[in-house]
C-alpha cells in the first residue's frame, strides 16, 4: 500500500507465492508484511485502506482456486503504521466478506498495541490462526522453546 505500491509487481509476486504455497500443500497464507504497510505520515489513511482491500481481494480470489485461505494480521505500531489493531482487521475482513479471507491473531502484536481481551474478544469469530510466543519485560519478542 502507499505511494510506492506497484500493482503489476505485487500481483505477479502474489501469483507466484500462492502457486508455490499450493505446491507445498499450504492451506493458509498470512498477510503481515510490516515493511509493505509503511505509509508516509501525510498519506491518506482511507486511500491506504482501499488499497489494502484491493490487495486482500485479489489475494483471496487468487488463493480461492487452490483452496487456500488468506489470513490478515494486525501488526503493532512499533512494526508499521497501518493495520495496527484487531478491530480494524476484523472490520476489513467482515466488510470484504470473502469466504476464504480470515484473520491471524498474534498475541505479541495485540499486547504491543495495548489491546485488552475484553476489548477484542468479540472479534475472534474470523480468526483462523493464532500466533503464540513470549516476550521479555521490554516487550522484545522471542519464541517459546520446548
Amino acid at each position: 500500500i502507499g505511494p510506492n505500491a506497484n500493482k503489476p509487481q505485487w500481483t505477479a509476486y502474489l501469483d507466484e507465492a500462492i502457486n508455490r504455497a499450493s505446491q507445498l500443500g499450504c492451506k493458509n497464507i498470512g498477510i503481515g508484511a510490516p515493511k509493505a504497510r509503511m505509509i508516509p505520515h501525510n498519506y491518506d489513511y482511507t486511500l491506504a485502506t482501499k488499497e489494502m482491500e484491493t490487495f486482500l481481494t485479489v489475494a483471496a480470489r487468487s488463493a480461492e482456486k487452490y483452496n487456500i485461505n488468506i489470513l490478515y494480521e494486525a501488526l503493532n505500531p512499533k512494526e508499521c503504521n497501518f493495520g495496527n489493531h484487531t478491530k480494524e482487521i476484523f472490520d476489513t475482513v467482515n466488510r470484504l466478506n470473502i469466504p476464504n479471507l480470515k484473520m491471524v491473531y498474534d498475541v505479541y502484536h495485540s499486547i504491543n498495541s495495548n489491546e485488552k481481551y475484553d476489548d477484542i474478544k468479540n472479534y475472534f469469530t474470523d480468526i483462523n490462526h493464532i500466533h503464540i510466543n513470549s516476550w521479555d519485560k521490554d516487550l522484545n519478542r522471542f519464541y517459546i522453546l520446548w
